[in-house]
């Protein structure tokens, strides 16, 4: 059965944990849970928006960009000749 786990942990109250190659487990009482994990090791959602957690990552999209353009300029010819006006 499927179900909403952020409904269950914004409305219910109930916590989620899930560790890569773990079973995923809802906790009952949050209150009486202890997780330690230094804060540098912690990559916080940016927003929740209708129950779901939204992740924000940054990175350099113009660097890519202009690569891709580098790219593109230098395997293809120009889509124009060369004509000199000079007459």
């Amino acid at each position: 059965m499927g179900r909403s786990i952020g409904l269950d942990v914004e409305q219910n109250g109930l916590g989620f944990v899930w560790f890569p190659g773990y079973l995923s487990y809802l906790v009952r009482n949050p209150s009486a849970c202890e997780i330690k994990c230094n804060e540098g090791n912690k990559f916080y959602t940016s927003r929740v928006h209708q129950h779901v957690p939204f992740f924000q990552n940054q990175f350099n999209l113009l660097l890519f960009l202009e690569f891709q353009v580098r790219l593109n300029l230098a395997s293809h010819s120009p889509p124009y000749e060369s004509k000199n006006l000079g007459g």
